[in-house]
């Protein structure tokens, strides 16, 4: 049987669809498996050791924090009509808690930029560098944890395309966390 191009365009749009759907059923909404820490481990982000690694990491937990913050109060904007008061009040505890975490890797971070920068003492280098990557960790602890939660409060109230749409937002955002990981660490190897 031939196809014309709008019938192939057709298959291949229902094709991805079907698989769409497979993946987001059999996954779930936010799947609790892998971990962050999975992930990172799975496909680690290789970063060249330099004064310039912790700029980066510096400018990448910045850019996280604002995104994380921003994506976060869109479901809420956009959502939050949907939710009880006590719902609510859950998911901005957690948005809170993930900006709180996350301030504290951008500062952490930008102390090691200063650091490294300025060619403090070895000692004071090491010390900033430890504190960013458990700055970090304790982020990504609580990231897993919260995106638990959350997942638990908002899959019921959201229709199988928006419930795509936050796994789509969801894979993004770990994408970037395990390279801000692997920032951190490449920044840590150049104290």
């Amino acid at each position: 049987m031939v196809m014309d191009q709008p019938q192939r365009r057709r298959a291949r749009a229902t094709t991805i669809v079907v698989a769409a759907l497979v993946a987001f059923l059999g996954a779930g909404l936010f799947p609790l498996s892998p971990s962050l820490s999975a992930r990172a481990a799975a496909a680690p982000l290789t970063v060249a050791s330099s004064p310039s690694a912790a700029a980066k990491a510096h400018a990448e937990a910045r850019a996280l924090r604002r995104d994380v913050a921003a994506l976060l109060q869109k479901y809420l904007d956009d959502y939050g009509s949907r939710f009880t008061d006590a719902e609510r009040q859950q998911l901005l505890g957690y948005r809170d808690d993930a900006d709180n975490h996350l301030a504290r890797v951008v500062l952490t971070t930008g102390i090691l930029e200063r650091a490294i920068a300025s060619n403090a003492p070895a000692r004071t280098r090491k010390a900033a560098a430890v504190n960013a990557q458990t700055a970090y960790r304790r982020a990504k602890t609580q990231a897993d944890s919260a995106l638990a939660s959350a997942r638990q409060i908002m899959e019921p109230k959201l229709s199988m395309l928006e419930r795509l749409s936050a796994l789509t937002d969801y894979n993004t955002m770990l994408d970037r966390f395990d390279a801000l990981g692997a920032r951190i660490d490449a920044a840590a190897k150049a104290a």
